[in-house]
């Protein structure tokens, strides 16, 4: 059989494995919490390598490599995800535990509740779609090149973006929150293994077996790999901090990850998540490292500046053999598809629950039906999400990843002063919240796009910083109502 029919016919094979393991939390997505938040029943594993895997996404599999044999270990400065520690004690846990009483499933839910305002949590709701949609499309992008290289175009990018959505769409009906977090363990431990597998057969194949011989041919392919002057501005500290941030706000705030916050049985798996958060991410970002150092040392200035990204299938076609190819491109699948399903989980909740479900069961009295209605229209938001994401991807944008890091990302971290001072501080106001997050909005875009980073520093301190200052001198001189200090500290004013 053709090379490139196997591989295809391998790709589907996964899809079909992905499936049936997600079906298994068919039982459970009946209801809106089971379908939405799989019953709130995940303990430590299913926790950690859903939120990890959710963080990394096929483009990291396949950027990082590349972005290190480049300009060096620039994606270093991406350790902000480690603060995976501090994120489910310090939001997690509190979140977790509000949800449990006051019945919350997004991060909108909180929000509006907390300020007392439907449009503020519109205003949220609205931004984490838009911002939700170039992420989904990098995945699908990502996918696309990724399986139309590896299978030598026998596979063409649009069918491999509709196989991938396909499939997405497929286990997302099926198996709801519980099927894909079930899915996303079969995924990490893809991640793990064939990786190490792939980078042991690689360097004994071409440096003996010795990553120290690893090491010395890729300095001397790039000499200044480790200076701070190679990494040119984005090596300013206030700048590495700003990349730490921006990763931060992954866990923080973007909707995918705050929505699993939601997921966990107990409050035992948010004291795990402290440890075994930063641990496994760690162990999935070592083998993409090395992946880059090995490029450093094989590619160097030898592949061109336009198939820089490809870095990973060209290695695995010239030094690893048919299955380890096929391997690592479901890695890429894993990466992307983990990605992919917790951006669609979270928006079609957003869409049932915050969009639709505030302003359209306003005639439905009986709870069971609103419930059955608000499943049905999740789904539908599946499906239409992953259709309008298709069309975007089938385009080939070339600006949606510059887009989706450069804006989407701080985007969503516009929320997160109004998550934790409204946590943390019960003086914090509805118009504290309104002005912190418009204005944080507005500085983003002026510093990224018309004054770009003043001072020479990095757009997401300017917004962020901004944001929390008005937050907090607009709450000083206003204050939240009596009902609310009530509700949240006990307390009236």
């Amino acid at each position: 059989m053709d090379r490139g029919l196997m591989i295809f016919f391998s790709v589907i094979l996964y899809g079909v494995i992905c499936v049936l393991i997600a079906s298994r939390g068919k039982s459970l997505s009946s209801t809106s919490e089971g379908y939405f938040l799989g019953g709130r029943s995940f303990g430590i594993i299913i926790t950690v390598t859903t939120v990890v895997m959710g963080i990394y996404s096929g483009l990291t599999f396949y950027g990082f490599p590349s972005t290190i044999m480049r300009n060096g270990p620039y994606p270093l400065a991406a350790t902000g995800f480690g603060f995976i520690g501090l994120a489910y004690p310090l939001i997690g846990h509190k979140l977790w535990k509000m949800s449990i009483g006051k019945g919350y499933i997004t991060t909108a839910d909180f929000l509006s509740d907390r300020f007392e305002s439907n449009g503020y949590g519109l205003l949220v709701s609205i931004l984490q779609i838009v911002f939700i949609v170039p992420y989904m499309t990098v995945q699908l992008v990502a996918v696309g090149n990724g399986l139309s290289y590896s299978s030598g175009g026998a596979v063409g990018y649009s069918v491999s973006v509709l196989i991938f959505a396909a499939f997405l769409v497929a286990y997302l009906l099926i198996g709801g929150a519980k099927g894909t977090g079930m899915m996303d363990v079969f995924n990490a431990a893809l991640a793990i293994f064939v990786p190490a597998i792939a980078i042991y057969i690689i360097v004994g194949k071409n440096f003996g077996g010795s990553f120290s011989v690893l090491g010395q041919k890729a300095f001397e392919n790039f000499p200044t790999m480790m200076d701070s002057e190679s990494f040119g501005s984005a090596w300013k500290p206030v700048n590495v901090l700003a990349q730490a941030i921006s990763g931060m706000m992954a866990l923080f705030a973007s909707p995918h990850i705050v929505s699993k916050m939601f997921m966990a049985k107990d409050t035992k798996t948010f004291q795990q998540m402290t440890w075994v958060g930063p641990l496994f991410y760690t162990i999935l970002t070592v083998p993409i490292v090395l992946m880059g150092i090995i490029a450093v040392a094989l590619y160097k200035d030898v592949i061109p500046a336009a198939q820089a990204d490809l870095v990973v299938p060209i290695m695995m076609l010239d030094h690893t053999n048919f299955f380890i190819v096929v391997g690592m491109l479901m890695v890429l699948f894993a990466y992307a598809m983990s990605t992919a399903n917790g951006f669609a989980m979270a928006a079609a909740t957003i869409f049932s629950r915050d969009l639709v479900g505030k302003y359209g069961f306003k005639n439905i009295k009986d709870p069971v039906e609103k419930d059955k209605i608000s499943v049905k229209l999740g789904k539908i938001g599946v499906v239409v999400l992953m259709a309008i994401t298709v069309l975007v991807s089938l385009t080939r944008p070339a600006a949606i990843v510059e887009y989706a890091y450069k804006f989407a990302t701080p985007g969503f971290a516009q929320i997160l002063p109004q998550l934790l001072l409204g946590m943390y501080w019960k003086r914090t106001s509805k118009q504290g919240a309104i002005a912190g997050t418009s204005i944080g909005l507005i500085v983003l875009l002026v510093t990224l796009f018309i004054v770009k980073s003043p001072l020479g520093i990095h757009p997401v301190i300017w917004s962020l910083g901004i944001n929390f200052a008005v937050t907090y001198v607009v709450s000083l001189v206003t204050r939240p109502s009596d009902s609310v200090l009530e509700r949240f500290y006990g307390e009236e004013a």
